[in-house]
């Protein structure tokens, strides 16, 4: 999966759910955010609504690139119903034109309710057809045979779908996020064997990088879980004299 890196972005979080000072930015800081870079909003003196007024408040006060709201169903403007769907459509049409003017993203998060029998798109709370109002829906579950996994599912986009790839998290014992691919039952199993073999080579902190890539085809393990078990365990390629190696990375440094 082919990933690009961005400038650091400030983000705005405001939460029903969580306290922010023992729970989201706690959180929000052993997942490698910056603290310079987190605001938030102090429910309990002021009280954040989905209306434009608000959202250019929080524009101005610290141009965040990411704006979360959790849960939206909190934080509707005064006298807008859940269940209407005319006024949500108005809502969601003015965020989406705020977003666009001030290259801002929006996160809206939603609860489920129970009825699982039902299709993902109508699980929401208040009416089903608010989805139909939301440009995009992307639902997060739990990996039923691995707990520490999570998959990101788009449920519903307005975007051609051939830009889509199935997309999932595995959280290690250490709390570090790795992306795996959840179409494949045996990711996670080959990028063990992976790093097994990459530090069956190690010596004198390198290796080698033909005898493993021979040792990888052997196994049939892809280049990508190749790529991804370098990652996890500090690895990179680099030619000394000629000669490719696989050489620990310098602390601090990733070279």
């Amino acid at each position: 999966m082919d990933c690009e890196s961005t400038d650091p972005i400030n983000v705005f979080y405001v939460s029903t759910e969580d306290e922010s000072e023992d729970t989201a930015l706690p959180r929000f800081l052993r997942f490698g955010g910056d603290e310079e870079r987190y605001f938030d909003n102090d429910e309990k003196e002021n009280h954040f609504e989905m209306t434009e007024e608000c959202l250019e408040e929080v524009y101005e006060a610290c141009h965040p690139g990411l704006i979360i709201i959790d849960p939206y169903q909190s934080f509707l403007p005064d006298g807008v119903h859940l269940g209407n769907l005319g006024e949500m459509r108005k809502v969601i049409a003015m965020m989406m034109r705020f977003a666009a003017r001030r290259e801002v993203t929006i996160l809206l998060i939603g609860h489920l309710n129970k009825n699982e029998g039902s299709k993902d798109i109508h699980r929401g709370y208040g009416s089903g057809d608010i989805a139909a109002a939301m440009r995009n829906i992307i639902k997060i579950e739990v990996d039923k045979k691995n707990p520490t996994k999570r998959t990101l599912r788009v449920i519903k986009s307005n975007l051609d779908g051939a830009c889509f790839e199935p997309v999932g998290i595995r959280q290690d014992e250490e709390n570090k996020i790795y992306l795996c691919d959840p179409r494949d039952k045996d990711s996670e199993n080959q990028i063990d064997l992976a790093v097994q073999i990459i530090q069956s080579k190690m010596k004198n902190g390198r290796a080698l990088a033909d005898e493993v890539d021979a040792l990888m085809g052997e196994a049939g393990i892809q280049s990508r879980t190749v790529g991804r078990a370098q990652t996890r365990v500090s690895v990179r390629r680099k030619t000394i004299g000629g000669v490719k190696y696989i050489v620990k990375k310098e602390p601090g440094t990733g070279k």
